[in-house]
């Protein structure tokens, strides 16, 4: 990443440290490395997160509605 890059992440975890709602998982904190790499520290997704549901799918098995309605509501 760019130094820019690397401004604009951490001012996006800021931001997400706002954020307060049962359907975003919890951010705990934002951190540079020794070795100068980013580090963003959240909740632990029990469930995994969406895409790594969304890549179990077979290539070819269309989400349905209801399944994605359950996955964000």
């Amino acid at each position: 990443m760019s130094l820019q890059e690397k401004k604009e992440t951490i001012k996006e975890a800021k931001i997400l440290e706002a954020l307060l709602h049962p359907n975003i998982i919890r951010f705990r904190e934002v951190y540079k490395t020794k070795s100068g790499k980013l580090c963003i520290v959240m909740d632990y997704a029990d469930n995994g997160d969406l895409n790594k549901h969304i890549h179990r799918l077979d290539k070819h098995e269309q989400l349905e509605e209801k399944r994605i309605l359950d996955w964000f509501t």
